[in-house]
């Protein structure tokens, strides 16, 4: 399990906290906080470090009900983790938000980014969207 809570360089507060379960097929990733470059950065190398456990054929699981900001800035890192998850065998994405407005546009590049391989939707709780990605 990898989990960090550190204020990144402009004092922004936020928490990345990255977990596989090779055995169930899915990655679980929560963040919380002002989610920067910094963190986005942190979120690249804690799943690059645990790819090698899963197998093609996950599932992703994308909690951010605790996200207070989601800055412009990680648009281009998203789409690298995107990429990333792609390529090493995705095929479904579960994405809670706790305040879809707070959404900057993950949700429309994904649309574009996963050519209709990869499931992906929205759920209101992570109850929710755990029991999608587990069935």
């Amino acid at each position: 399990m990898a989990q960090t809570e550190q204020t990144g360089k402009s004092k922004e507060v936020y928490l990345v906290h990255v977990k596989a379960f090779p055995d169930l097929k899915f990655i679980s990733v929560s963040l919380k906080g002002t989610i920067n470059s910094d963190a986005c950065h942190e979120l690249i190398q804690k799943i690059r470090e645990i790819m090698p456990e899963m197998s093609p054929g996950f599932s992703y699981l994308n909690d951010m009900t605790l996200v207070d900001e989601l800055k412009f800035e990680t648009y281009q890192q998203h789409i690298e983790i995107m990429a990333m998850l792609r390529d090493h065998g995705l095929t479904k994405v579960a994405r809670v938000l706790g305040d879809e407005k707070k959404d900057i546009g993950p949700k429309v590049a994904s649309l574009f980014h996963y050519d209709g391989e990869v499931s992906s939707k929205h759920y209101s709780t992570v109850t929710q969207a755990l029991s999608a990605i587990l069935t």
